[in-house]
């Protein structure tokens, strides 16, 4: 612990302001996997999004862009998100409501999500809804 936080203190002196938030998650991201915290594919999804098996029709398409629903449907291939798609029409509004918010990553996961998923795969789900957010 002592060694990291001097390893934080020492390298956030010599980076601009803007990059110590940066810097500082990368080093939480690290350690959160070194104890298991972080599943590698869910580090990767976040870093360069996945891959699609099989393509469904949007749902939502008044205000879920294509592009969005392919990020929900690549989340999907992960295991602690195998039924997000299926389950992602079902909830139209409240994604809707999470989409409109000026605060995205405060409002709540509907059905089982919420509860279900860690604070680090909430931040996928609004990578998938509102990635100019993340």
């Amino acid at each position: 612990r002592h060694l990291t936080y001097n390893l934080y203190s020492n390298v956030c002196r010599i980076l601009f302001e803007k990059h110590k938030l940066m810097f500082a998650f990368l080093l939480c991201v690290r350690i959160m996997m070194n104890e298991g915290k972080i599943d590698q594919a869910e580090w990767r999804y976040l870093l360069s999004g996945g891959s699609i098996q099989v393509m469904t029709e949007n749902p939502a398409p008044d205000w879920l862009s294509d592009r969005a629903w392919r990020d929900i449907l690549a989340l999907s291939n992960l295991p602690a998100f195998s039924s997000f798609a299926d389950d992602f029409p079902k909830h139209l509004s409240e994604f809707q409501s999470i989409f409109d918010s000026l605060e995205p990553h405060r409002e709540p996961l509907p059905g089982i999500w919420n509860e279900y998923l860690d604070q680090f795969q909430k931040l996928l789900v609004l990578r998938c809804l509102r990635g100019d957010k993340v």
